[in-house]
């Protein structure tokens, strides 16, 4: 499933904001998610972002890339 959301805030700033967000998850998922999921990030590039959300024995791949009029989210 694809998912396009537009932004109008410039790619610095959509970075910006998604790396201090990734940062938050990736530190402290238990609080974020409780015992249900895990979320594995990692950055690929600086416009593209790899996470891997496990909840219930299963993980589902995720991939995120920042274009510049709109934040893509494949899973």
């Amino acid at each position: 499933m694809r998912v396009a959301i537009p932004h109008s805030l410039g790619k610095d700033e959509v970075r910006r904001r998604m790396q201090e967000k990734a940062g938050k998850a990736s530190a402290k998922p238990s609080d974020l998610l409780g015992s249900l999921a895990s979320v594995d990030m990692t950055w690929r590039d600086d416009d593209h972002l790899a996470m891997d959300v496990s909840a219930m024995g299963f993980t589902v791949p995720c991939a995120v890339t920042l274009e510049e009029a709109e934040l893509v989210i494949d899973v």
